[in-house]
């Protein structure tokens, strides 16, 4: 069909930010002042943000933590994997599903009781699916850059069954509705996205000297403390951070922190030009992590993951951020948020699905 044809033209778009291998890395061989430049900007993330560091909660965390799920592995078929079991895949015909229990239902794989749910019986989504993925491609490699947004804009879904084309009653677990939402999210959707940093390309393990090139070195820490505060303890809003520095890339949807003030002292060799004090905090920052597919919602049971940062802040004589430095060698490697798209196309039929999960 070719609205779903829409889901091969932004899977190059998505790579930028998937749990995928990126390009070639590239040093410019710059050596970064410690005030943030423009892809460090937190203006990037959002304007009207407060910049004076009295005036920045400590602490913070949104009112609903993010729902965990699977990153739906490449290596394993993504969402078209029959989670459940299953045997091998099979294309059964309207016929067939109509005489089919419910328990052989239920354990198909997410793409195809969404195909079943809306009568194609071409299965295009699994069928496309399956062609994205394969067993030759890397453990870490999947869908967590569809995931981590949308368990954050998305309220955790209820298992449920619904009447689909033709009349099939389709089971789907909580799993297969994340993962579709997942999948819509990240793999099929314009939605406006923001980004801050650069994404670092480099195996850092086999090439430690990169990491002081400009795409390794940051998120910028004074630029990340801003964001973090605003976004989480002023606006209740969450974001997405990549946990870690080199060419692999996890995405982790970031919900509560805690800052306390170690130390403060005067400006240090390579601070932001205007800083006058230099205040070197501790933040504990929680993210929601992975776990494996489920069939009930996992409510206040969904596990979390934190981190402790350290990292000095550059202050001028009005007590604003105007740069940082990392205390660490473990840090992000940058940070996004993605609205929540519109329902369209081949998969406006997911609405449905998603507010009756939901009970809407």
């Amino acid at each position: 069909m070719r609205q779903v044809n829409v889901i091969v033209a932004f899977l190059f778009v998505a790579v930028s930010v998937s749990c995928g291998r990126g390009g070639s890395f590239q040093s410019s061989g710059a050596r970064l002042a410690e005030e943030w430049n423009k892809t460090n900007d937190p203006i990037n993330m959002g304007e009207g943000y407060v910049v004076k560091f009295a005036d920045l909660p400590r602490e913070g965390e949104l009112d609903r933590r993010p729902w965990s799920d699977s990153y739906w592995p490449s290596v394993d078929g993504g969402i078209s994997s029959r989670w459940q079991g299953g045997g091998p895949w099979f294309r059964p015909g309207l016929w067939m599903l109509r005489r089919m229990p419910q328990r052989k239902l239920a354990r198909m794989s997410p793409a195809e009781k969404y195909d079943v749910f809306i009568g194609n019986y071409k299965y295009e989504v699994q069928k496309q699916e399956r062609s994205r993925t394969s067993n030759s491609r890397l453990r870490w490699e999947g869908i967590c850059h569809g995931w981590a947004p949308a368990s954050m804009l998305f309220e955790e879904p209820q298992p449920v069954t619904l009447p689909g084309a033709n009349g099939v009653e389709v089971p789907f677990g909580s799993s297969d509705i994340k993962a579709l939402l997942s999948f819509y999210q990240g793999q099929v959707a314009e939605a406006p996205t923001k980004f801050l940093g650069e994404r670092c390309n480099e195996n850092l393990d086999r090439n430690p000297g990169a990491a002081g090139s400009p795409s390794c070195r940051d998120t910028n820490a004074g630029a990340f403390h801003v964001v973090m505060t605003n976004m989480i303890g002023l606006r209740k809003e969450g974001f997405v951070i990549d946990k870690t520095r080199g060419d692999q890339v996890w995405n982790q949807p970031v919900w509560k922190y805690e800052t306390e003030v170690e130390d403060t002292g005067a400006p240090s060799e390579g601070a932001a030009a205007g800083t006058v004090k230099e205040v070197t905090v501790k933040s504990v920052v929680t993210w929601g992590v992975e776990v494996q597919p489920h069939w009930d919602a996992l409510g206040d049971e969904s596990p979390s993951h934190s981190v402790v940062y350290r990292y000095r802040l550059e202050l001028n004589a009005a007590d604003e951020i105007i740069g940082g430095e990392w205390l660490q060698e473990n840090r992000p490697d940058f940070l996004w948020t993605q609205e929540a798209p519109k329902f369209e196309g081949y998969f406006a039929p997911l609405k449905k699905i998603y507010e009756a999960s939901i009970g809407r």
